[in-house]
C-alpha cells in the first residue's frame, strides 16, 4: 500500500468516526462532516493509475487551487466534478456551495501529497483526531 492510499484510508477511517461520534452526541460543536465517497473513490482511482504529485508538505498553499480556479472548475464540470476533489461534505452547508465541502485532496489534475497532509493537521479542527502517519520516507 502507498503512502497516499494510506493517507486516504485514514482520513477516511476519521472521517467515518466523526459521522459516529456526531450521532452520539448532540450537535454542539461545529458541523459534522461525513464522507464524500465519490472523492474517496476518485481519489483511489487517480491513485492506482499513478497520477500524484509527491510534493513537500508546506506546498499545498502555493498549490492550492485558488477561487477563480475552482469557480472555473465547477463551470466546466459541474458540482459533481468538482465533488469529486473532496474527501467530506458538510450537510451543514448547501449542496451547491464551496462550504460542502472540506479536505480537498488535489488540484484538478492529481492528488497532491500537500493536500493530505494539510487534511491531516485540520481535522481536529472539525472535532476529529489527528491521526498518526505511516512511518515511510515519502511523509517527511
Amino acid at each position: 500500500m502507498s503512502f497516499l492510499e494510506a493517507a486516504i484510508i485514514g482520513l477516511r477511517h476519521r472521517v467515518a468516526l466523526q459521522e459516529t461520534e456526531s450521532a452520539k452526541a448532540p450537535a454542539t460543536r461545529g458541523a459534522a462532516l461525513k464522507l464524500n465517497e465519490a472523492g474517496y473513490q476518485h481519489a483511489v482511482e487517480l491513485i492506482g493509475q499513478g497520477k500524484v504529485a509527491l510534493d513537500s508538505q508546506g506546498d499545498w498553499g502555493r498549490r492550492r487551487p485558488s477561487a477563480g480556479d475552482q469557480g472555473g472548475f465547477i463551470d466546466r464540470n459541474g458540482w459533481a466534478g468538482y465533488a469529486k476533489w473532496f474527501l467530506a461534505v458538510n450537510d451543514a452547508s448547501g449542496a451547491r456551495t464551496r462550504r460542502h465541502f472540506g479536505f480537498q485532496f488535489g488540484d484538478f489534475s492529481v492528488v497532491r501529497r500537500s493536500a493530505l497532509l494539510a487534511a491531516q493537521y485540520r481535522a481536529p479542527q472539525w472535532g476529529m483526531p489527528r491521526w498518526r502517519r505511516p512511518r515511510n520516507a515519502c511523509w517527511r
